[in-house]
């Protein structure tokens, strides 16, 4: 698959508005996990939800999610997700439309929380991260990272509209993982340099406000070096 073989997103509608879309409820802490149902309730979702996860991921933190959100009362379907493609992405897609999901609720790293940003914004429907590792920022963001024959290139999709991390959960990942994440958030020094010298160079479109939140970031893993050193809740 090349990058025009196939349209990874919905066609969008042309807008000169500028919009910020951020997570409406982030929930952190030890425990969080507990919270979930609580969190669709207050987001006022009514309707089946799907849960999406890796095959292993679903048969530890995945199958917890199902069984809470049962217990809440709540209509819930589970599909084990692959790689990130063209073929995957409308799989997902279809599976979530004929079970009239409402809501998708993403359990696990990158790929699954990926695929869940390009299928919520091409089915115009919502959908909440349950990250299982912080190996990387893209948790909370809205671009996800496709695999193409031309390489892997960087979509612009839907952010989560809630958060749920729980910092039992973060901490049993592997060692490897968490430093991986604290690397591309201290990354964010040399990003926004770059992306100041492409406003300069092409006229790409700046935010003030996107380059504090990088910056804050960063500043927070240096701050707190010794403590996330540590791999510890």
């Amino acid at each position: 698959m090349t990058v025009n073989d196939n349209r990874i997103l919905k066609n969008k509608t042309f807008d000169k508005s500028r919009w910020i879309q951020l997570p409406r409820d982030v929930i952190a802490g030890h425990d969080a996990l507990k919270q979930l149902p609580l969190v669709v309730s207050d987001l006022g979702m009514r309707g089946p939800l799907m849960v999406l996860s890796g095959e292993q991921t679903m048969e530890t933190v995945g199958s917890r999610v199902l069984t809470l959100l049962k217990d809440a009362g709540f209509t819930v379907e589970s599909l084990i997700v692959g790689q990130i493609t063209y073929e995957e992405v409308t799989r997902v897609a279809n599976a979530a439309q004929d079970f009239g999901a409402v809501l998708l609720i993403a359990v696990g790293g990158g790929r699954v929380i990926d695929i869940a940003k390009i299928v919520s914004y091409n089915i115009d429907i919502q959908f909440v991260s349950v990250p299982t590792a912080a190996s990387h920022d893209g948790i909370a963001s809205s671009r996800a990272s496709i695999h193409t024959e031309e390489g892997s290139i960087s979509v612009a999709a839907h952010p989560p509209l809630a958060i749920v991390a729980d910092t039992g959960i973060l901490a049993s990942a592997p060692r490897r993982l968490t430093a991986a994440g604290y690397a591309d958030t201290i990354a964010n020094y040399t990003a926004i340099l770059d992306w100041d010298m492409s406003i300069r160079e092409t006229g790409e479109m700046s935010s003030e406000y996107a380059t504090a939140l990088s910056m804050i970031a960063a500043e927070l893993m240096v701050e707190n070096a010794e403590t996330i050193k540590e791999y510890d809740e």
